[in-house]
């Protein structure tokens, strides 16, 4: 399937005149969610696959399918992405470690 098929809710939320611009804890936007989402899907999918995982640049991002393209530019803040959406939030890879992981790793040991 060419990506996103369904946008209807997103166009009713649109043409009832939400505000593209309000930003998460991490300075994030609808918009930048939306290409961090497609990012992680993307890598995650390469991985699954055993492909080689790309390092992707969210400034940069470009969808595969043109359904993709059209939700990013409907989501796009009047005023462009924010600087949280340009870096991904606190994005820092698929696997994030917590500080308790070393102490897992005490009491059960390497896998």
């Amino acid at each position: 399937k060419d990506g996103i098929a369904e946008t209807a809710v997103l166009d009713l939320w649109l043409a009832r005149g939400a505000d593209k611009s309000p930003q998460d804890k991490n300075g994030m936007t609808a918009y930048g969610h939306f290409i961090k989402q497609s990012i992680y899907y993307d890598e995650m999918h390469s991985a699954i696959m055993g492909q080689r995982v790309a390092v992707h640049s969210y400034a940069n991002w470009q969808f595969p399918h043109a359904s993709g393209r059209a939700v990013q530019a409907k989501l796009r803040p009047p005023n462009g992405p924010s600087p949280g959406d340009l870096r991904g939030g606190s994005r820092l890879g698929i696997i994030v470690y917590e500080d308790d992981d070393d102490e897992m790793l005490d009491d059960y040991g390497d896998y």
